[in-house]
């Protein structure tokens, strides 16, 4: 069969070919042998919904992976496997593979679990304060691979991989942020009225840091007993004090970049 035979075909084109036998006696074959195939060599697409580029995760918010697959305007012969590609970015680089949730340095691929228009995995143990990188790929029941990249061949998808082009990238972060109180001293005696109220927040060396707009990102609340059995007051704002609790969210302001040192500081009524 010629290899133009195909050209100008639709996607999902149903092919029937039809064959009778004539021997030298002049006798046909009394049945039809009769084959019926799809031509389909478009690949598949899949793409990668969560998490998101550039986005920052710690265990909870990063249980599964997921994302979407399709086949139906690229020839519609149904998804057979989609795989997962997770580098580690920092080292020791290297890629997860499922059977034992080991970072290998050379790539791996992890198959994820297929449902009707999209995919799921759960997400092996990450390290925390390390950056890593997805990229998803697919096979369609023609045999037709989406790689890595929408690449030409795997070499190519590998190529990429290795040089952390294209895929997804995001932070996994599992550690909590430590604040602390820098002034007033700890056990101190005051006689006279403070200024204000300073201290310090630190969440560490390739940390998701902490937001410098204003918001909810740090909070502290200041109280007060006149003795130990005394029932505790907290500090309402201004000069007002109640038995109701009441945070307040200065602005931390990044003072070393690299470690995600911060301070913050709470002015105080004179």
């Amino acid at each position: 069969v010629s290899g133009s035979l195909f050209n100008g075909d639709a996607p999902l084109t149903e092919y029937t070919l039809i064959a009778r036998t004539l021997d030298y006696a002049g006798n046909y074959s009394s049945l039809y042998s009769t084959k019926t195939f799809i031509h389909d060599d478009a690949a598949p697409s899949a793409t990668i919904g969560f998490p998101v580029s550039g986005g920052f995760y710690n265990g909870a918010g990063l249980a599964v992976s997921s994302g979407s697959m399709s086949d139906v305007s690229n020839g519609n012969t149904g998804i057979t496997d989609v795989r997962l590609i997770l580098k580690r970015l920092d080292p020791p680089i290297g890629y997860w593979r499922e059977s034992d949730n080991a970072f290998p340095p050379g790539i791996e691929r992890s198959t994820v679990s297929i449902h009707a228009s999209s995919w799921t995995v759960a997400m092996p143990p990450l390290v925390s304060n390390v950056d890593y990188q997805m990229w998803v790929e697919a096979t369609d029941g023609a045999g037709n691979v989406l790689w890595a990249n929408g690449a030409a061949s795997q070499a190519a998808a590998d190529t990429d991989m290795g040089n952390n082009t294209g895929g997804v990238p995001f932070l996994y972060d599992n550690d909590a942020s430590v604040s602390v109180t820098t002034s007033p001293a700890s056990g101190a005696y005051r006689n006279s009225q403070l200024a204000a109220i300073e201290g310090a927040s630190l969440d560490g060396l390739n940390s998701s840091g902490l937001s410098t707009s204003p918001g909810d990102q740090f909070r502290f609340r200041l109280s007060r007993s006149t003795a130990p059995s005394s029932s505790w007051q907290y500090w309402q704002g201004g000069a007002g004090w109640a038995s109701s609790v009441v945070d307040f969210f200065p602005t931390p302001v990044e003072i070393d970049a690299a470690n995600k040192n911060f301070s913050w500081t709470q002015s105080l009524p004179g």
